[in-house]
């Protein structure tokens, strides 16, 4: 094959590599398992890189840089998903702790106001973070579901009041969002991200984040049943909040 050729193989294998990897994200459904969509991401690259230096020309190194520069990306981001969670952290069996924050509209918010009803709390990243809003975007979807059970949503972020306005647009997920900058209430429930923290950009986890994190909670406080995942860019599928909502809180 000549460089033309290569460049144009690793453009389609890079492009529709991450249209299925974004759509998937958008959807809640990524798969478990991974390889072959690093194997693709990786041949991208590796056919990029063999394009650039049989030296075709500068629109055609451009082309193949293009390719290996957003596959390389990706790629990064599937190494570094992996996260910590705490040892002590919140798990199924436990009463959630008593913590008061401020929502996105800056009003004091305090847990007591969830007693007497069942209530859904889910821990995310950011609206920044395509997969949190992919899955949040999803829950809507489940909005006849929470209403039939009377169950309160409740987000926890580490944005601020503002980020948190400007971001719900991204899924219209209605439910109260309060802004945790500080961890505070994350570090309550042990879901900070022990992982890497040694400084920025973002998207690389240097900095401290939630970890991902699905409770559902009774009446009294008490966690019904949990999902997280180790992995940042798996997320709660919808179907298993809904499995979660008929099992513990009725048929």
């Amino acid at each position: 094959m000549n460089a033309l050729s290569l460049a144009v193989v690793a453009f389609l294998l890079s492009i529709s590599t991450t249209y299925v990897w974004i759509r998937g994200a958008r959807r809640g459904q990524l798969p478990q398992n991974r390889m072959v969509i690093v194997a693709l991401w990786s041949t991208a690259v590796l056919l990029g890189i063999v394009a650039i230096a049989l030296q075709p020309g500068l629109r055609v190194e451009l082309f193949a840089l293009f390719s290996s520069i957003v596959s390389s990306f990706f790629l990064v981001t599937v190494a570094v998903s992996k996260q910590k969670v705490a040892a002590d952290a919140i798990k199924v069996g436990d009463t959630i702790p008593s913590f008061t924050s401020v929502d996105e509209h800056k009003q004091k918010f305090d847990s007591a106001e969830l007693a007497g009803n069942p209530a859904l709390i889910k821990f995310f990243r950011g609206h920044w973070c395509p997969y949190c809003a992919g899955e949040l975007k999803r829950w809507e979807e489940l909005r006849p579901e929470f209403d039939k059970y009377n169950v309160k949503i409740v987000t926890v972020s580490s944005e601020t009041p503002g980020q948190i306005t400007k971001g719900r647009g991204k899924h219209g997920l209605k439910a109260t969002m309060l802004a945790d900058r500080s961890l505070k209430v994350t570090d309550l429930f042990g879901l900070r991200n022990k992982g890497v923290h040694t400084g920025p950009p973002k998207f690389l986890g240097g900095v401290d984040l939630p970890v991902p994190t699905a409770l559902l909670v009774n009446a009294s406080g008490t966690v019904l049943w949990m999902d997280q995942s180790e992995n940042y860019q798996q997320r709660t599928d919808p179907d298993y909040v809904l499995g979660a909502l008929r099992e513990h809180l009725g048929s």
